[in-house]
């Protein structure tokens, strides 16, 4: 029983304990880790999600089956940069190198809208600004990328279907 919990809602530690703690026999917790963590990964190759999010992945949104790395920090702060305008001093900066996480922390750090960008630590010549909207539009495009959601065919006759039946409710 706790191998059969274990595999379908991919909680593995949960299952052992909870079969001891239930049992109370140590002696079976060598066979228990074996079919607990054999029922585990069958079902982490043969299951897109648990039994717990499978209902969502079938509606079609993207449900994780890891903690994913932050998007802003696999851009550097060159490929955001923009031309310096005329009057820009006195700025924090970053440099071209850096990850564009770091600026959105420093941006919201000190409150600002721009930062200024730098060359390198040996040449400290400014090459360019980066601005909040650069980051946001950079970040909302991946993610657009990674989450493209298409509502399923009967939830949209659902949603017609609806704005029928309350088009005719209001002319009543």
């Amino acid at each position: 029983m706790a191998a059969m919990f274990a595999g379908a809602s991919r909680a593995f530690l949960t299952s052992v304990v909870f079969a001891l703690e239930t049992t109370g026999q140590v002696n079976g917790l060598l066979p228990l880790l074996g079919a607990c963590s054999v029922a585990y990964f069958v079902s982490f190759f043969f299951m897109k999600g648990s039994i717990m999010t499978e209902k969502i992945i079938r509606r079609g949104v993207k449900t994780p089956d890891a903690y994913e790395p932050d998007v802003l920090h696999g851009a550097n702060v060159e490929e955001l940069i923009t031309a310096i305008p005329v009057g820009t001093t006195n700025l924090p900066y970053v440099y071209k190198t850096d990850d564009a996480g770091l600026a959105a922390e420093m941006l919201g750090k000190y409150n600002l809208d721009t930062l200024l960008v730098l060359d390198n630590k040996a040449n400290m010549q400014p090459v360019g600004i980066i601005t909040s909207t650069a980051i946001l539009k950079y970040y909302s495009d991946q993610k657009l990328k990674d989450n493209s959601y298409a509502s399923p065919k009967r939830t949209q006759k659902i949603m017609v279907h609806g704005r029928k039946l309350m088009k005719k409710m209001s002319k009543k």
